[in-house]
């Protein structure tokens, strides 16, 4: 049981660490979304 509770668990892990990384992905396009709209706005 313990064995198979570590596989859960560790395959869980990784996919909240596959989320995260989308998310900072995402997170890093706005950002650049943004600045380039802020550029745009500014001339």
């Amino acid at each position: 049981i313990l064995r198979e509770n570590k596989r859960m668990l560790d395959k869980s892990i990784r996919e909240i660490e596959r989320e995260r990384q989308g998310l900072q992905a995402q997170e890093k396009k706005l950002i650049t979304e943004i600045k380039k709209t802020a550029k745009q706005g500014q001339m």
